[in-house]
C-alpha cells in the first residue's frame, strides 16, 4: 500500500514511539520526548514538562494495541478515540471483508474510502 510522505513519516513515528517502551525503555527523559520530536520533525506544542513526557509514555501500550490490530478491531479503536477527544468524523460502521468504510461528516453527510490493512513489523 502507498502512502503519501507525511503518513509514511507520522506511521513511521508512531512505530517508533511504540517501540521505545521495550526493553530497555528508550523514552525515559524529556531529552528522549525531544530527540523523538526531532527525529520525525514534529512541530505541534511542546511542553517539554515532565507531564507531558508521561502523557506520551502512556499512550504507547494503547498506540500499540492499534497499530498491531485487525482492521474491523482498528476501527473500534480509532472511533473511541476519536470520541474521547470529541472529534469528527467517526466512522458508522465498515463492509466486513472490503476495507470500506462509511464516516459520518460534521454535516452529517458520509463519504467512502477503501484501503488494505497495512503490515507491522
Amino acid at each position: 500500500m502507498l502512502f503519501a510522505h507525511d503518513t509514511e513519516i507520522s506511521l513511521a513515528a508512531a512505530v517508533q514511539l511504540v517501540n521505545t517502551a521495550e526493553e530497555p525503555d528508550t523514552l525515559a527523559t524529556v531529552a528522549d520526548l525531544d530527540a523523538h520530536y526531532a527525529d520525525y520533525g514534529y512541530t505541534g506544542r511542546h511542553d517539554r514538562t515532565r507531564a507531558e513526557l508521561d502523557e506520551v509514555r502512556a499512550l504507547r501500550p494503547r498506540l500499540r494495541t492499534l497499530l498491531t490490530s485487525t482492521r474491523d478491531e482498528a476501527v473500534d479503536i480509532v472511533n473511541a478515540m476519536l470520541a474521547e477527544a470529541r472529534a469528527l468524523p467517526s466512522s458508522r460502521g465498515t463492509t466486513a471483508g472490503t476495507g470500506t468504510c462509511t464516516p459520518s461528516t460534521p454535516t452529517g453527510r458520509s463519504w467512502s474510502a477503501s484501503s488494505s490493512r497495512p503490515r507491522w513489523r
